[in-house]
C-alpha cells in the first residue's frame, strides 16, 4: 500500500507516499495543500492552540488535537473537522462561533478559531459541562489580546449551570438529522455507516508500508511482531516509534530518522488490567490514563491513584494528553535525563516498575531508576506495573511551574511515607524532578527518616539539613537559578509534610501551608460596566464588531494566509555586535542576485 486516506470536513482525501515528506504535518497540509487557512499557527510546539482541530476515529468520541504535532501520514483513516467545517457564511455559523462573536471575544481574531475548536471538542465529549469544567479545560489555548474574560464569559454562558438565557428553540423549529438524530447544521452527510465492516476493523487489520518523498520509510504497525520484523529487516541504527509525536513540542526534531514506525494500532500496547497489581500498557494516552486512575482509585489499596490523578491533570493540556502516551513521555526522559517528566516522577514516587520487551518477546522488568540508564535501542516499553498500597502509605505530589497549566515543571516532587500507628516511618520514597539529570531520589533522607516520628519539629529540621546536603542541583538556563530550585525543593518537602500531618498535630498557624491554593479557587467571574445614552442611538449603542463572525469562522485572512505572489520578496533581521551606532552602507548585492523585477 503506497497511499493513505482521511476525511476533512466530510470530504475524503487520498495522499500518495511519493507526494509527502516525513515531516509534513496535518497543519501544513490543511493550509498549503487544501487551502483551509482558518486553522492558524504560531508556536508549532502545541503551546498556543491556534492550530486546533477535532479528529475522530471511526469508533469513539471526537477529540481535539494540535494539528502542528500530527504528521500527515499518521492521519490515516481519521475524520478531521476544521473551523471551516464547523460553520461558515455559506452553510451558516455554528452556535460557538456566534456566541464568541456576540460576547466580543475577538480582538485581532487570530486565535479565535483555535479557541472555538477546543470548546467544540469539549462539548462533543460532554454536552453538560459546568462553568468550572470549562474554565479548567482551556489551558490549551493562548490569547494575547482580550485578557480572556470575554472568551470565558462566552463559553461559560453555554454551561449547564449558567444563568444566561440559552434562547432554546421550540422542538418543531429544530432541524434534526434523520441519520444521526442530532441537530443538523446542513452540511452534507456521508454514508460511511452503510458498511459491512467497521473502518477500525479494516484500518487496523494489516500493516502499511510507504516510502516517502524524502526517502524515509513509514510503517503503520499493528503488532509487536511487526515492529521487531521491521527492525530486523531495516536495522535499528536510525528509527523512531511514533504515537502522538508530542515530544517535538519539548525537543524539536531537526530531521526524522530513516525508519518511522507508527504504533497507534498495536493492540498489545493498549489498555490495562487489574489483578493483584495494576498493569497499564505503554500505548495508553494520558487522557486514557486519567480515566484509568479515576476508575481504579475506587478499588481497595489503590486510593492513592486519586493523588496521581490530580497531578496528571497538570501535565500539558487536554489536546496533548489526547494523543501523548505513557511510553512516549518516558522515552523523552530516557533520552533527555534533564526533562522534568511528571509521568516518570509519579511512577517513581509509588515504586512502579516497567516491563521492556525485545524481539522474540523477551521481556525484562526494570525500576524507574534503572530505566534512566537503559539503552532502549531495540526495546519497547510494554507496560508499567503499579502495586497496591495500604492505608499505611501516605502520598503527596507537587508540581511548580510558571503558570497553572500547560507548562513543564520548574521543580516537581513526590513523597510516599509508610507509617505505623505512632506515625513512625517504616519506609519512604522521596523523588524530585527538574534539579539535575542524575538526582531523582533522596536516598540519604529516606534512610534518615526510617524509624523517626515523622511529624515533629526535630525530625523536620534534621531532615531538611540532610536533604539540603544531599540535593544535587545543576544550572540549566532558562530555568531559574540553582539556589532558587534548591530552596524550592526543600520547600516542597516541607509542604509535603504539612499536607500529610494530622489536623490534631498541625498548628493552626501553619495550616494554610498545607493547602494547594490554586485547587481551592472557585470559578472566576468578570463584570463589565459602561454607560450609554439611549436617546442618541444608534450613536453610543453597543454593537457587535463587524469582523467578529468571519474571525470566529476562520474566514478572516491575515498576511500569512495569503498565497505566495509573483516576485514576492522576504525580509529578515540582520544582527550586529554594535549596540549603538550608525549604518555606513548596506551591500545587498548577494541578496538581490538573480532577482528580475517586471518593468
Amino acid at each position: 500500500m503506497d497511499s493513505i486516506w482521511f476525511r476533512v470536513n466530510g470530504v475524503r482525501h487520498t495522499v500518495v507516499s511519493c507526494e509527502v515528506d516525513s515531516d509534513l504535518t496535518l497543519l501544513d497540509y490543511l493550509r498549503d495543500y487544501l487551502e483551509l487557512r482558518g486553522t492558524k499557527y504560531m508556536c508549532r510546539e502545541a503551546g498556543c492552540g491556534s492550530c486546533m482541530v477535532t479528529v475522530k476515529q471511526s469508533q469513539g468520541q471526537p477529540y481535539a488535537v494540535n494539528s502542528c504535532m500530527l504528521t500527515l501520514v499518521s492521519c490515516h483513516g481519521l475524520d478531521i473537522t476544521t473551523i471551516e467545517g464547523l460553520g461558515n457564511r455559506n452553510i451558516g455559523y455554528h452556535p460557538l462561533q456566534t456566541t464568541l462573536a456576540k460576547y466580543n471575544g475577538t480582538q485581532c481574531g487570530y486565535c479565535s478559531p483555535g479557541w472555538i475548536m477546543s470548546m467544540h471538542s469539549l462539548q462533543e465529549n460532554n454536552p453538560n459541562l459546568t462553568q468550572l469544567e470549562i474554565e479548567q479545560s482551556l489551558g490549551s489555548n493562548v490569547c494575547r489580546c482580550t485578557g480572556y474574560r470575554p472568551i470565558l464569559d462566552a463559553f461559560k454562558s453555554l454551561a449547564v449551570d449558567s444563568s444566561v438565557d440559552k434562547n432554546i428553540q421550540d422542538i418543531e423549529d429544530l432541524k434534526i438529522c434523520r441519520k444521526t438524530g442530532k441537530y443538523c447544521d446542513e452540511q452534507h452527510c456521508d454514508d460511511t455507516e452503510w458498511c459491512m465492516v467497521k473502518d477500525d476493523d479494516f484500518l487496523n487489520s494489516k500493516m502499511i508500508q510507504m516510502k516517502l518523498k524524502d526517502g524515509k520509510f513509514w510503517y503503520k504497525a499493528t503488532s509487536l511482531k511487526n515492529i521487531f520484523n521491521i527492525l530486523d529487516d531495516k536495522g535499528n541504527d536510525s528509527y523512531m516509534l511514533l504515537a502522538g509525536n508530542t515530544a517535538r513540542g519539548a525537543y524539536p526534531i531537526e530531521e526524522y530518522p530513516r525508519i518511522i514506525i507508527d504504533i497507534n494500532a498495536v493492540s498489545e500496547l493498549k489498555g490495562y488490567k487489574l489483578d493483584q497489581n495494576l498493569i497499564i500498557y505503554g500505548g495508553v494516552t494520558l487522557t486514557e490514563l486519567l480515566d484509568i486512575f479515576k476508575r481504579i482509585a475506587k478499588q481497595e489499596y489503590f486510593a492513592y491513584l486519586t493523588k496521581l490523578y490530580e497531578h496528571l491533570k497538570k501535565v500539558a493540556h487536554i489536546p496533548v494528553r489526547n494523543i501523548g502516551t505513557i511510553a512516549g513521555n518516558l522515552m523523552i526522559k530516557n533520552k533527555h535525563n534533564f526533562f522534568a517528566s511528571d509521568i516518570f516522577l509519579l511512577l517513581q514516587t509509588v515504586g512502579a516498575q516497567l516491563t521492556l520487551v525485545s524481539r522474540r518477546s523477551r521481556t525484562k522488568t526494570v525500576t524507574m531508576e534503572e530505566f534512566l540508564k537503559t539503552d532502549m535501542k531495540g526495546l519497547v516499553i510494554l507496560n508499567a506495573l503499579l502495586s497496591p498500597l495500604s492505608c499505611e502509605y501516605k502520598v503527596a505530589t507537587f508540581k511548580v511551574m510558571p503558570r497553572s497549566t500547560n507548562y513543564h515543571a520548574i521543580v516537581n516532587a513526590g513523597f510516599v511515607y509508610q507509617l505505623n500507628n505512632q506515625n513512625k516511618v517504616i519506609s519512604s520514597r522521596i523523588a524530585f524532578g527538574g534539579l539535575s539529570p542524575t538526582f531523582t531520589r533522596a536516598y540519604k533522607t529516606e534512610r534518615f527518616l526510617t524509624g523517626k516520628q515523622l511529624f515533629t519539629n526535630d525530625t523536620l529540621q534534621s531532615a531538611l539539613k540532610v536533604l539540603s546536603d544531599e540535593i544535587v542541583v545543576v544550572d540549566n538556563p532558562p530555568k531559574p537559578s540553582v539556589e532558587f530550585r534548591r530552596k524550592l525543593a526543600l520547600g516542597l518537602f516541607y509542604k509535603g509534610l504539612l499536607s500529610l500531618c494530622p489536623d490534631n498535630l498541625l498548628s493552626a498557624r501553619y495550616k494554610s501551608g498545607a493547602t494547594k491554593i490554586h485547587d481551592t479557587r472557585p470559578v472566576s467571574k468578570g463584570v463589565q460596566y459602561f454607560e450609554t445614552d439611549p436617546s442618541t442611538y444608534p450613536l453610543t449603542e453597543p454593537v457587535q464588531k463587524v469582523e467578529a463572525l468571519i474571525q470566529c469562522a476562520g474566514e478572516a485572512h491575515y498576511a500569512d494566509d495569503m498565497p505566495t505572489l509573483p516576485y514576492e520578496v522576504h525580509a529578515a533581521f540582520v544582527v550586529t555586535t554594535i549596540g549603538v551606532g550608525e549604518i555606513v552602507s548596506i551591500d545587498a548585492s548577494k541578496a538581490l542576485v538573480c532577482i528580475i523585477f517586471p518593468i
